[in-house]
C-alpha cells in the first residue's frame, strides 16, 4: 500500500475513534511533503527517504496530532501544544504539587482559626483577671479604710479605758480614806464612852 493510502486510512481511523477536531486526509498527506524535495532539474518532487521511512514519519506525525486532538476533547495533560513528554511530566508534577499545597492549606487555615480562637480566649481571660485584680484592689482599699477607722476607734476606746481606770483608782482611794476616817471616828467614840 502506498504511503498516501496508508495516511488516508489512518486519518479515517482517527476520525472515527475521536471525532473531535478531525484530521482530513489531505492534511495528513501533506505531512509526507516534509520528507520530500524538488528534483535538481526542477521536475516533480522526489523522496529524500524510502517509502517505509516516510510511512513511519507519517504515523508519528499522526500520533502527535491524535494526542493534540485528545487534549482538545478533555485530556488536559497530553494535549498541550508544543510540549514534549518531559514538559508534560513537569506539568503533571506541578499539578500534583499544587493539589498537595491546596490540601495542606486547609489544615493550616483550621490551625490558624484555632490559634485565633485561643488567642481571643486568652485575651478574654486576661481581661477578666485584670477586672478581678481591680476589684481586689478596691476591696483592699475599702478594708484599709475600715481598718484605719477601727484603729481610731480602738485608740479612742483605749483612751477612754485609761480615763475610766483612773476614775476607778481615784474612787477607790476616796473610799479607802473614808473608811479610815470612819474607823478613827468609831475609835474616838468608844474611848469617850469608856472614860
Amino acid at each position: 500500500m502506498a504511503p498516501s493510502a496508508v495516511v488516508t486510512v489512518l486519518s479515517i481511523i482517527l476520525f472515527v475513534s475521536s471525532p473531535v477536531i478531525p484530521i482530513p486526509a489531505s492534511f495528513a498527506e501533506g505531512i509526507l511533503v516534509l520528507s520530500t524535495t524538488a528534483s535538481p532539474d526542477g521536475g516533480s518532487k522526489v523522496p529524500l527517504e524510502t517509502n517505509d521511512m516516510k510511512l513511519n514519519l507519517a504515523v508519528n506525525q499522526l500520533a502527535i496530532l491524535h494526542l493534540l486532538r485528545k487534549g482538545a476533547s478533555g485530556n488536559k495533560c497530553e494535549g498541550m501544544t508544543g510540549m514534549g513528554r518531559g514538559d508534560l511530566e513537569e506539568v503533571q508534577r506541578l499539578r500534583e504539587e499544587l493539589a498537595s499545597l491546596l490540601d495542606t492549606q486547609c489544615p493550616l487555615r483550621d490551625s490558624v482559626a484555632e490559634v485565633r480562637d485561643h488567642q481571643e480566649a486568652v485575651s478574654h481571660n486576661q481581661q477578666k483577671l485584670e477586672n478581678y485584680v481591680k476589684d481586689i484592689n478596691a476591696s483592699n482599699n475599702n478594708l484599709n479604710g475600715t481598718l484605719s477607722q477601727v484603729r481610731i476607734t480602738v485608740s479612742e476606746m483605749s483612751s477612754n479605758l485609761l480615763k475610766i481606770q483612773e476614775d476607778i483608782k481615784r474612787l477607790q482611794e476616796q473610799i479607802a480614806m473614808k473608811e479610815q476616817d470612819t474607823q478613827k471616828n468609831n475609835t474616838t467614840a468608844q474611848l469617850h464612852d469608856g472614860g
